[in-house]
């Protein structure tokens, strides 16, 4: 369970109204009209220690798991992709970091994270 606010230090308060402040000025999040505040679905938005150090943020969307269709896939295990390579392949690394930013939500969705 995410901590309340009121458990927070200043410095994490600190940190984590920088986080939102970033999202905001990407794009990624908005302020929720006046008169919808109150409607729809809202999510714990709190910071966990990194492996190394520092603060990381976590967007909780627990909630949200049972309305969402659940796929099936299969992932491919290291020993597979290795297995494909053969000489003369190219293969690129992709940071994908804030690329969900770029995937425009339907405003009548919004409501629903």
């Amino acid at each position: 369970m995410p901590p309340s606010f009121d458990q927070l230090s200043e410095d994490h308060l600190a940190l984590l109204g920088e986080k939102v402040s970033a999202l905001l000025a990407k794009g990624a999040i908005e302020r929720v009209p006046a008169p919808e505040v109150g409607c729809g679905c809202y999510s714990h938005y709190f910071l966990v220690p990194k492996k190394e150090k520092g603060l990381h943020p976590i967007l909780d969307l627990r909630s949200l798991n049972p309305f969402l269709k659940k796929e099936k896939f299969k992932m491919l295990t290291l020993a597979h992709v290795l297995s494909a390579l053969v000489p003369g392949i190219w293969m690129v690394a992709l940071d994908l970091q804030d690329a969900y930013f770029h995937i425009p939500v339907l405003p009548a969705h919004r409501r629903y994270p």
